[in-house]
């Protein structure tokens, strides 16, 4: 849930929805007169989140030439990198 208030500034501060979830999810609360809460990501869980999106990058540029192998079931039978053209019967 979100004011309208909220809404206007994250706009005016590109600030995205994916990236409040990613502070919904890890950031540190910290409590503020009022009863308030504000969130924030410390130095510690953004050079984690820097590491992991590496990590992901790095995967997602391997996508390409990935493939696994399934039973007729859907079981996985293994995975690899394609080097050469596979063989397909269709």
């Amino acid at each position: 849930m979100m004011t309208k208030h909220a809404k206007k500034r994250m706009q005016q501060r590109s600030i995205s929805p994916e990236s409040l979830d990613i502070l919904d999810a890890m950031g540190i609360e910290d409590l503020q007169k009022g009863g308030t809460h504000i969130q924030r990501l410390s130095r510690k869980e953004l050079d984690h989140i820097i590491k992991k999106l590496k990590r992901v990058q790095r995967d997602i540029d391997q996508l390409a030439r990935m493939y696994c192998v399934r039973t007729e079931q859907g079981v996985i039978i293994t995975t690899g990198y394609q080097y050469k053209k596979l063989r397909t019967l269709s």
